[in-house]
């Protein structure tokens, strides 16, 4: 039997101990997108988002303006980023009367 140098660890050793697992990273190095929250919609899943009630026309056409939700460009690629989106939508709320306004018409 072979003696070991003295400091040596057994790899089943190390491996039992309990460190915590690494998490899988994809070979680009970015984390797996499905792990978290989608971040930017294109205009098309901006169109899904509001039943189509807006045409991916109209986004193009209130970019060209400078109107509608802000919006990133990367390269030729149009991306609207979650939270921006959000906050227009909130800024857009038109609120109605409530049943006490109502009363005192």
């Amino acid at each position: 039997m072979a003696s070991r140098p003295l400091g040596h660890t057994d790899i089943t050793a190390r491996s039992q101990a309990s460190e915590p697992e690494a998490k899988p990273v994809s070979t680009s190095g970015v984390p797996d997108a499905s792990n978290f929250q989608k971040l930017y919609y294109t205009p098309e899943e901006v169109v899904g988002r509001w039943r189509g009630r807006i045409d991916a026309a109209t986004l193009r056409n209130w970019r060209s303006l400078r109107v509608g939700p802000p919006y990133h460009r990367f390269g030729r690629a149009v991306l609207y980023r979650l939270d921006l989106l959000e906050k227009w939508e909130e800024k857009n709320l038109v609120s109605t009367l409530t049943e006490r306004e109502r009363e005192k018409v």
